[in-house]
C-alpha cells in the first residue's frame, strides 16, 4: 500500500460518518417522538378512539425507512390484506406516481 493512499481512504470514510449519524439520529429521534406521543395522547383522552397500532418492526424498517412508502400508505395496504414485504413490495408507493407519470410523458 503506498504511504498516500491510506489518509485519504480513511477522509472518505471519515466523510461518511456524519451522514451515517444523522440518519441513526433521525430514526431513533422519529421513534421516540412518536412513542411519547401517543403515550400524552393516551393520558390526555383515555376514552378516545383508539390508535392504530404501531406497524410490525421489519415490515416498517423495509417499507418506510429503507423505502419510499409512508406509514398510513402501509397501514391501508394491510387493511386490504396485504401485511408482508414481499407482497407490498410489488406495489408503487404514492410518492414514486409523480416522477413515474412524467418520464412516461
Amino acid at each position: 500500500m503506498e504511504a498516500g493512499q491510506w489518509p485519504h481512504t480513511l477522509r472518505s470514510w471519515l466523510a461518511l460518518l456524519p451522514l451515517v449519524l444523522q440518519q441513526l439520529h433521525w430514526w431513533s429521534v422519529r421513534v421516540l417522538r412518536q412513542a411519547l406521543w401517543r403515550r400524552r395522547l393516551r393520558k390526555r383522552r383515555p376514552n378516545a378512539t383508539p390508535l392504530p397500532p404501531p406497524l410490525p418492526r421489519r415490515l416498517a424498517l423495509a417499507a418506510c425507512w429503507l423505502n419510499n412508502f409512508q406509514s398510513h400508505e402501509v397501514r391501508q395496504w394491510q387493511t386490504v390484506g396485504v401485511g408482508r414485504w414481499a407482497e407490498l413490495s410489488t406495489k408503487l408507493p404514492d410518492s414514486h406516481c409523480g416522477a413515474f407519470h412524467s418520464q412516461r410523458r
